[in-house]
């Protein structure tokens, strides 16, 4: 941790940043193949466990 990050919340912060640019990275190469996903049928799944806010 000393050597890339100086707080845990800095490693949690990539994790995340992460996590999203592979999201991305997926959704962009299945559109490109023709089979591209629809954030309201993927969402559920992904990101709405990020995001709810009850």
């Amino acid at each position: 941790m000393e050597r890339h990050y100086d707080h845990p919340i800095l490693m949690l912060q990539h994790l995340l940043w992460h996590d999203g640019y592979h999201h991305g990275q997926i959704k962009l190469v299945l559109k490109q193949r023709g089979v591209p996903l629809d954030d309201e049928a993927i969402g559920p799944s992904t990101w709405d466990i990020w995001m709810d806010k009850t």
